[in-house]
């Protein structure tokens, strides 16, 4: 017995021996790694002239953040008059029921009636777009205002009537409606009133969004045009509470926006916006932080297809590749400097923004190591248990 168990303890290390260099060349041949390290990033940054055709990148300091700062809002001004701040005017078209009183200052009046100097007409608008008043004949009132109508009225009153005095009211618009759709508690048509309606009211009418405000987008479409502006942007901004049109379509459009974070975080994952403004201090924390174990501080990066107007004052090359007439960018931050804590919390991430951490290559050399020295130990155990 002491014989064979001296024997084995000879062989065993040259039988380990040759197990170590498997593992060495297995490990060699395959390195399971979550993505660059800031090693090979810096590398790739030496290669001035292959990178500078593919995308710019920027170190990230308080004057370039400060030079990235919010998007601005869109609003809606772009729709065609009325003038998106101005009170809408209500036209008139068929269908729609009208009040009309003509006074005279005589009793002898045309329109005077039991002693009274006013009579009120109520007249409803014909397919082709008229009315017929006493006296005045068939007139057209199809896309007139109720002022212009009084007008036109007054007008044909003039040699006929004593001193005509008209008042033009609009009492029933079935032409006077918008409709509301989408992702909206109440969808349908509304009437507008003859005061008119803001875009905030006919939020209010509908019951709102089925989603929270920073993932609803409110689409305005008249007529050739069309504008569009987050609900947030709404209830933030009041020149965005514009005055509605009859045959308006408001949309209520759920739009989530998300960004992805990759590396040596805590979870990787399609992270989903949880408020109107994210910025990059919340969305690592959202994402679980830095991986204590294999992040390296030094190389957070964000990957953006960013607006060339936003770039000029950073070298940006017109010659560079974009995508849509967007420029690849990568921001990175150094999180070794303690003020990039600081910009990073007011650096504001964007829809589809991707989000990566570096891993340290000291994580490499342990996780190289583990590949190598794992199956070794595993073998010892193996011999260790036949020996027993």
């Amino acid at each position: 017995m002491l014989g064979t168990s001296a024997v084995s303890l000879k062989r065993r290390p040259h039988w380990l021996s040759g197990l170590f260099f498997v593992a060495t060349l297995t490990g060699c041949a395959y390195m399971p790694a979550q993505g660059p390290n800031t090693l090979d990033l810096r590398l790739t940054e030496i290669e001035q002239e292959q990178l500078e055709e593919k995308f710019l990148v920027i170190d990230m300091t308080a004057e370039a953040v400060a030079s990235f700062g919010p998007l601005p809002s869109p609003n809606l001004s772009v729709l065609e008059a009325p003038a998106a701040s101005a009170p809408a005017h209500l036209y008139i078209d068929a269908g729609d029921r009208l009040i009309v009183t003509i006074w005279e200052p005589s009793a002898d009046g045309l329109f005077s009636a039991s002693g009274s100097p006013r009579t009120d007409i109520e007249v409803a608008v014909e397919a082709d777009g008229s009315i017929f008043i006493p006296y005045a004949g068939q007139i057209s009132v199809a896309e007139l205002t109720t002022d212009q109508t009084r007008a036109v009225i007054t007008q044909r009153l003039a040699r006929k009537a004593i001193d005509p005095q008209v008042q033009v009211r609009l009492i029933k618009g079935t032409s006077q409606k918008l409709s509301i759709i989408g992702d909206v508690v109440t969808t349908g048509q509304y009437d507008v009133p003859v005061t008119g309606m803001r875009l905030a009211d006919a939020i209010a009418v509908s019951g709102g969004s089925k989603f929270p405000t920073y993932e609803t987008r409110i689409n305005i479409i008249r007529g050739a045009s069309e504008a569009a502006v987050s609900l947030e942007d709404i209830i933030a901004n009041p020149d965005n509470n514009v005055s509605l049109m009859p045959a308006d379509i408001v949309q209520f459009i759920h739009d989530p926006r998300s960004f992805s974070v990759f590396g040596a975080v805590t979870s990787k994952n399609l992270q989903p916006f949880t408020k109107r403004n994210i910025t990059l201090a919340e969305a690592l924390a959202q994402s679980g932080g830095l991986n204590d174990n294999t992040a390296d501080p030094t190389g957070v990066f964000l990957f953006r297809f960013e607006d060339p107007a936003r770039l000029t004052q950073f070298g940006f090359n017109e010659d560079l590749s974009v995508n849509g007439g967007l420029v690849p960018t990568i921001f990175k931050f150094d999180f070794f400097a303690s003020e990039t804590f600081f910009l990073a919390s007011q650096f504001e991430v964007q829809d589809e923004d991707i989000i990566y951490v570096a891993t340290a290559p000291a994580a490499q050399f342990r996780k190289f190591m583990s590949v190598i020295l794992s199956p070794f130990f595993s073998a010892a155990g193996s011999i260790n248990s036949l020996n027993r």
